[in-house]
């Protein structure tokens, strides 16, 4: 056999194992990189419904098995208003979306699957009309939402997995599940604290609280932001024009007991709304690194999920 042939026999070989690889993730810790831009659009095969989502919860022995969520938005929810969706395609509004299930109870494996490839939970960014999630075209992998809800709230495995559902501090985590709408405050939290973060004293936490708000809303700000993180535009507010795949921003945290400073340059889109999210490395994203890769082997043997009535979407609509 020629060298130039067996050059040519091992780059495709290279290329095919990389290819076919179950893995697709770096195996260390890359604050730039989180979560890959394909694994967070693609599915683990062992997550690829809704009653397999549902396996996985009863394997781990999960309250999250048994637990039924109530599909529910305050009346005067800013997003139940179809004056502020006036102008986006029906599939992302989310009045009619919902519709259908508003005020009954589902499975948190069947909202999951929902918000994971249907236009459930998602919807356009109200700073401008053009940024939309649309998960039937572009889907989200399972084991990201799971990665944040056992992140910020340790339900989905583990110790806080096996608590009793109906116990106030086990309500307390559930209606908390992503921290979405939780600000930092200090331990224990004075009475200003609850005043402005998830907690009852805090009059507008109401929109937020409860399992499927949760999940709603920070599935959507995830999306929405992962979109505005590529965008050129400049959304000023809360979203400031640092936070751009390609810019860089300086955190301050602690590891492993002592403080460390890592500064960050956001390489997707995902990764900077991460840090929208939570703006710490070693005390979030790494965590959930660790539990989207390591533990829930999020990256691996993964399929692209292709929802039937995707051709019916107009693609000039989506992201």
């Amino acid at each position: 056999m020629s060298k130039t042939l067996l050059r040519i026999i091992t780059g495709v070989l290279s290329i095919l194992s990389i290819l076919i690889s179950p893995t697709v993730f770096a195996s260390e810790f890359n604050p730039n990189l989180v979560v890959s831009s394909q694994t967070l659009v693609s599915i683990p095969s062992y997550l690829s419904s809704a009653a397999l989502i549902q396996a996985y919860f009863e394997s781990e022995n999960s309250l999250l098995a048994n637990y039924q969520v109530l599909v529910s938005f305050e009346p005067d929810a800013s997003i139940m208003n179809p004056e502020k969706f006036k102008n986006h395609p029906y599939y992302l509004k989310p009045s009619i979306t919902i519709a259908p299930y508003n005020g009954k109870l589902i499975s948190v494996s069947e909202l999951i699957w929902k918000l994971s490839t249907q236009d459930f939970g998602n919807s356009c960014s109200h700073a401008d009309e053009s940024i939309c999630a649309n998960n039937k075209v572009n889907t989200i992998n399972p084991a990201f939402i799971l990665a944040m809800i056992q992140k910020e709230s340790g339900l989905v495995y583990g110790k806080n997995s096996q608590l009793d559902p109906n116990t106030p501090e086990t309500k307390f985590l559930l209606d908390r599940v992503l921290g979405y709408y939780c600000f930092e405050t200090a331990s224990p939290p004075s009475l200003s604290d609850k005043q402005r973060s998830c907690y009852d004293e805090n009059p507008n936490w109401k929109y937020f609280k409860g399992f499927f708000r949760q999940l709603y809303y920070a599935v959507r700000f995830l999306r929405v932001h992962e979109q505005m993180c590529i965008s050129p535009k400049d959304f000023g507010g809360f979203h400031s024009n640092d936070y751009k795949v390609g810019k860089s921003k300086t955190y301050n945290d602690t590891r492993d007991g002592k403080p460390v400073t890592t500064t960050v340059t956001f390489e997707n889109g995902i990764t900077c709304a991460m840090y929208l999210y939570t703006p710490h490395v070693y005390n979030s994203q790494y965590s959930f690194f660790n539990i989207m890769h390591k533990e829930l082997k999020g990256s691996e043997n993964l399929i692209k999920y292709v929802s039937e009535d995707t051709k019916q979407i107009n693609f000039k609509q989506s992201v």
